[in-house]
């Protein structure tokens, strides 16, 4: 068995066809934000297969805030990346 480092924050990003087709307006900002901000070792973001909301493409979940958004763009990729960074503020070494 081997034991998998654990991250702080997760993002699911739906891949279903229309999600995908939208990745511009989230993935791609939220993914070069990360890198820019030195937070890639404190988020993990996992791709997922079609959430079946279609209408809202792009579709995200975030842990741990156990939050679902529609329609996800660069506008929420910067709050998040705003409040990843606060929540490893209030942590001395960045863990939980």
């Amino acid at each position: 068995m081997i034991e998998l480092e654990d991250k702080e924050w997760t993002v699911y990003v739906c891949q279903g066809s229309k999600c995908k087709k939208k990745k511009e307006n989230f993935l791609k900002p939220f993914a070069k934000a990360l890198k820019k901000e030195g937070l890639k070792g404190f988020v993990r973001i996992q791709k997922t297969q079609c959430n079946d909301q279609c209408k809202c493409a792009p579709v995200i979940s975030v842990e741990p805030e156990r939050k679902w958004y529609g329609k996800a763009d660069e506008e929420l990729a910067r709050r998040l990346i705003g409040k990843i960074k606060d929540s490893l503020e209030r942590k001395p070494d960045g863990r939980a």
